[in-house]
C-alpha cells in the first residue's frame, strides 16, 4: 500500500481524490485480508490461522492466485476472535 502526505490545499481542493482513497477501504474489505494480516490483528501466529483454515474451522476463500482471502467483516472477525478466546494454547500478543 502506498501512503503519502497531502498538503492542506490538496485535501481541501481535491475532494474527488480523497473520496477515491477512502473508497479503497471498502474495496480492500471486499477482497479480504491475508492470513498474516488477520493473525497480526488477532495477535497470534499465522500458523494458527492456517491450521484453522486447513481444517475448515473458520470462513475464508481462495483468491485467484490460490492464496487465502479472509473477509474481515464484523461477523467473521468475531468468529476468529472467539477461536482465539477458546484456545488454551494461544496467548494473544498486543498489536503494535
Amino acid at each position: 500500500m502506498y501512503v503519502r502526505q497531502s498538503t492542506v490545499a490538496q485535501v481541501r481542493f481535491n475532494t474527488e481524490s480523497t473520496q477515491r482513497q477512502y473508497g479503497l477501504v471498502g474495496t480492500a474489505a471486499e477482497f479480504g485480508w491475508s492470513v498474516k494480516q488477520a493473525a497480526a490483528e488477532l495477535g497470534i501466529p499465522a500458523d494458527a490461522v492456517y491450521n484453522w483454515l486447513r481444517h475448515g474451522q473458520v470462513p475464508a476463500r481462495r483468491g485467484p492466485s490460490g492464496r487465502w482471502c479472509i473477509p474481515w467483516d464484523p461477523a467473521t472477525r468475531e468468529i476468529y476472535q472467539e477461536k482465539v478466546a477458546r484456545s488454551f494454547r494461544l496467548k494473544p500478543m498486543p498489536s503494535a
